[in-house]
């Protein structure tokens, strides 16, 4: 008989157990109240959700974001504590009292549409500015751009990348362009830039700036090549992109680091952040440049094939580089001594005046000193009295994708006198004079802690010796050409 009752209050208590259950999780349509908490604690340790934030582990089930701006976060505890944040931010999400100067759906637009597909929340305001932006500006997509390699400047040794937006009702000069770099003072010393780049003192953000002034400085000034990747979005993809992209211009700062934490790391991460499927990108290798980065989302499948943006030099160094023996001393007569008669000269070296001319305009501010005015002028009224001549195919270069992979290991075998050595070298990065030019400079070599090992086995043991190791090797060996002499 005590058996009995024993069972009877537990399935009592069972079926009270049951009912409560199913009155707070079964029912979620007629419930007006935030959502369940065991759903918030499972959501927030999700990657979707640590990705949006940029939540990286620091241990176990601990996490800290990469965004240092306070103001990206809703709760005190936001930068470090996933659950709180997110909790917070639903809250605020599931009311209309948040006191909040910029309503909190307009400030973080990509939070709010990816949590409105998992949580109710209030129904979208009506975000004006954003609104009016995207409605005029009418983005038609979004590029990757990748620019080549300026060994002039140690942070854009590996190349440099960042967004472009393309527009079907502005101009292309006015397109916008989604950029990520440090804030670096101009006055700090080379061996503060480079120590400083390393160890996370500067801080970087996402800036916002017309592609002319892209193309501006490094086609024009840097003289650097870009190659333009449309990436393979949706539409509803790429307005998410743009959403997320108004957070961070307006709310994310970050710690700048040249090696991973850099504009093609934080090219990934935003992506990442957005796009389900690259998810597991927001683990960032030890060092991460331009060219992975391609590499890896060609593989992913979310890039099409590139349009190449020459810079004004190699629009010039083709030119050049086409004109006979005869044609190449008249142009370099014409640009050094400015005696040459403009009636006897063929057309393709008016042409590769015409865009010397234009390369030395841009480089100064679109300013010329007199004898280059006045050889300009007599160039356009020579071409002026020849017939348009048909442009020819450009020069099919490889794009970056193309390119090998950044680290190298080596195995070899080699005898001296008597005694026989197994050779085993390995490079992290980069680049080096044997490797295959594709998404690097010609003739160049940018290799860092190039290691070589020999092995030499004895009878009774192996006896190791270090047979190199560079710390770090920078070679150009580019073409000399007198117009551009550096």
């Amino acid at each position: 008989m005590k058996t009995i009752k024993i069972c009877n209050k537990l399935l009592i208590l069972d079926l009270l157990t049951l009912s409560f259950f199913c009155s707070t999780y079964c029912d979620k349509s007629h419930s007006s109240e935030i959502s369940p908490d065991f759903e918030i604690v499972q959501y927030s340790s999700e990657s979707e959700w640590l990705n949006l934030l940029y939540y990286q582990p620091t241990g176990t089930g601990r996490f800290s974001s990469l965004v240092t701006h306070k103001s990206f976060f809703l709760s005190p505890n936001g930068q470090v504590d996933p659950y709180s944040e997110l909790q917070e931010t639903i809250r605020i999400f599931q009311t209309s009292d948040h006191g909040m100067a910029v309503h909190p759906q307009c400030a973080l637009p990509a939070r709010y549409e990816i949590l409105s597909r998992r949580f109710r929340l209030l129904p979208p305001v009506k975000c004006q500015e954003l609104e009016t932006w995207i409605s005029s500006y009418e983005p038609r997509g979004i590029d990757l751009v990748f620019t080549s390699q300026f060994v002039s400047n140690p942070a854009s040794v590996f190349g440099h990348a960042f967004l472009l937006i393309p527009s079907k009702a502005k101009a292309e000069a006015l397109w916008y362009t989604f950029n990520f770099a440090a804030a670096i003072p101009s006055d700090v010393d080379p061996f503060s830039y480079i120590f400083g780049g390393l160890t996370g003192w500067y801080q970087g953000d996402y800036s916002l700036l017309p592609y002319y002034q892209r193309l501006y400085q490094y086609g024009s000034i840097e003289n650097r090549d870009l190659w333009r990747y449309p990436l393979n979005v949706s539409e509803s993809e790429m307005i998410l992109i743009i959403k997320h992209f108004w957070e961070l211009i307006h709310l994310g700062k970050f710690s700048y680091y040249f090696l991973d934490q850099n504009c093609a790391g934080f090219i990934l991460l935003s992506l990442a952040a957005t796009l389900p499927d690259l998810a597991a990108l927001s683990q960032l290798d030890t060092y991460v440049h331009p060219v992975d980065v391609i590499k890896t989302l060609r593989l992913k499948g979310r890039l099409k094939n590139p349009q190449m943006v020459p810079s004004s030099f190699e629009i010039l160094k083709r030119r050049y580089d086409s004109l006979s023996q005869k044609d190449r001393k008249e142009f370099n007569l014409a640009i050094s001594k400015n005696i040459v008669s403009m009636d006897q000269i063929s057309f393709e070296v008016l042409e590769c005046l015409t865009d010397y001319i234009a390369m030395q305009r841009l480089k100064n501010n679109e300013l010329l000193p007199h004898d280059l005015e006045d050889l300009e002028r007599r160039i356009f009224l020579a071409r002026a009295k020849r017939p348009p001549r048909i442009q020819s195919d450009e020069v099919n270069l490889n794009p970056p994708d193309q390119s090998h992979n950044s680290h190298l290991g080596t195995l070899g075998f080699m005898r001296r006198d008597l005694d026989s050595f197994l050779s085993i070298g390995y490079r992290p990065t980069l680049h080096s004079l044997l490797d295959y030019d594709a998404g690097y400079l010609e003739n160049s070599s940018v290799e860092v802690l190039s290691t070589k090992i020999n092995v030499k086995a004895n009878q009774t043991d192996l006896k190791f010796s270090l047979k190199d190791l560079t710390i770090l090797n920078l070679e150009t060996y580019s073409d000399f050409y007198n117009f551009d002499p550096k």
